[in-house]
């Protein structure tokens, strides 16, 4: 045996496809091979602006509230909702990785938090400013925070190319009154819904809400440095 043929069967992992992926990439396996090709680097900051675009044009409260969250806490603490929560799947199939992987859920988490953060910037409700304070900023990299994370997102920050920046600048800069009229009524709400969820929770159930919250203080950042792998 090589000592390549050693080192990669020390590294490399069981896969298990999708059947979603194979039905796709039969007599389309060229395609397949690019896709796993241009996916092993993760999201691009463009596709996830192109994802909050769709969102809030569709007024998709129930995706920007869970990209929003994944911008300010843990991952187990917002991919609990499951894999056929607001038809994510087919709707917003960036943020879903199928197969089997060591995490519980489908979600890609990164694109997620990166997607909360492009709205906290877009939105003119103070939440956006709040979730940006909370753990730092993973787009622009400021406000910068001497958090464990605060300095993943900084570092995240510092991965996006000159080019994907622009885009995000220009995007924040121009978007349409309606657009941000729009997502700051759905933003407005999150309180409402906040309140009327505490209150269908038992003593119990608010303690180990408000231990995950302690938790979430500790780690609200992305998994992986997006741009050079998928959560």
């Amino acid at each position: 045996m090589s000592k390549f043929q050693s080192k990669t069967q020390r590294v490399t992992k069981a896969v298990t496809l999708s059947q979603e992926f194979l039905r796709a990439a039969a007599g389309n396996e060229e395609e397949a091979l690019a896709y796993k090709l241009l996916s092993a680097f993760g999201v691009t900051l463009e596709d996830c602006i192109a994802v909050v675009n769709k969102a809030i044009d569709a007024g998709d409260s129930k995706i920007i509230v869970m990209m929003m969250a994944a911008g300010v806490q843990v991952r187990g603490n917002v991919t609990f909702v499951g894999r056929d929560y607001a038809n994510v799947r087919s709707a917003y199939p960036l943020l879903v990785i199928e197969g089997e992987r060591e995490v519980k859920d489908v979600f890609n988490f990164s694109a997620l938090h990166i997607c909360g953060h492009l709205l906290a910037h877009a939105t003119r409700d103070p939440l956006g400013e709040r979730v940006l304070n909370k753990g730092g900023d993973c787009i622009f990299g400021k406000p910068t925070l001497t958090t464990e994370a605060g300095e993943i997102n900084a570092e995240v920050a510092a991965g996006w190319s000159p080019e994907s920046l622009t885009a995000a600048r220009e995007w924040e800069h121009t978007m349409q009154d309606h657009m941000k009229a729009k997502l700051d009524k759905i933003v407005s709400q999150f309180s409402t819904l906040s309140a009327s969820f505490t209150s269908k929770m038992t003593p119990s159930s608010g303690a180990k809400v408000g231990a995950a919250t302690t938790s979430a203080e500790k780690a609200s950042a992305p998994t992986v440095v997006t741009g050079m792998g998928k959560a």
